[in-house]
Formats: structure tokens, sequence, C-alpha cells
């Protein structure tokens, strides 16, 4: 699925797309963590761009901590249907790779996470939502031609 479906334009190990989807953020793999919600601003099989509007300096604060852990829950639907809230959390342990403020005045804090871990059942629905969009994106680049 990688470089195909981009003819070799992609550079990256995994595709991005760009999709906005809700996205949850726990700070630890117990019960106890704090949850930080947010959206996408992109994704692929190996993380996603978080974009996290509430609780920054709380959440900034538990970045400096040591040995911060982190599992992410990513609420997609099938492809075609509209983006909804799973029944069940689909919680992925994840690394955070990097930590920006926009340039802007806007306060979003970005969060880029890797995943680890990814359970099969969580692979197959980030794969086939990924196609999906790309398939709308080539079915309209072509009727636009």
């Amino acid at each position: 699925m990688q470089n195909i479906l981009f003819k070799g334009r992609e550079k990256r190990r995994y595709v991005r797309i760009d999709t906005v989807l809700n996205v949850r953020l726990k700070t630890d793999k117990e019960s106890t963590g704090a949850i930080y919600n947010g959206t996408s601003d992109n994704i692929s099989e190996g993380g996603l761009c978080m974009k996290v509007e509430e609780r920054i300096d709380e959440l900034l604060n538990y970045l400096v901590t040591e040995n911060a852990a982190f599992n992410v829950s990513i609420q997609l639907s099938e492809p075609g249907e509209e983006i909804k809230v799973d029944a069940i959390p689909r919680w992925t342990s994840s690394r955070i790779e990097w930590v920006k403020m926009p340039p802007h005045k806007q306060k979003v804090l970005n969060v880029g996470l890797a995943f680890r871990d990814v359970p099969e059942d969580t692979r197959n629905l980030i794969q086939r939502h990924i196609r999906s969009k790309l398939e709308k994106k080539s079915d309209n680049n072509t009727s636009a031609e």
C-alpha cells in the first residue's frame, strides 16, 4: 500500500494522509492516567499528528517527566461511513516523537505520535481508512482532468 498509490512521490516509510479524527491521549497504561482529547491533523500506519487545545500546560509538564508512558485511542470508522465514536476504545501504545506550538497566535499543541504494538484489528482499520481516503482523492483527481 505504501509507495504504490503515490507512484514514488511519497518519501516516508508509510503513506501519510490529512484527515481529522478524534484522538485521545492517555498518560499511562493504568486506568488512573490523565486523558487529553484532541484531533488528528494527519495519520499513517506508523503514527499521527495530534492537535491538543485544552490543558496544554498540564500535558507539557507531564512530558518533561522521566519515563513518560502513553497510550493513544483513535476513533475511526469504516470507509464510506461518517467518523463516529467507537463503542470500545482502541488504545494503542505510542511514544511522542516531537511536540511543537504553531507559529501563529492560536494556542494549539501539535504532538507527533509514533505507534507501538498496534493490535491487528486497529492496524486493519487504519489501513482501510487510509486506503479509502487515497481512493477518494484519486477519484477526485481523475474526474477533474
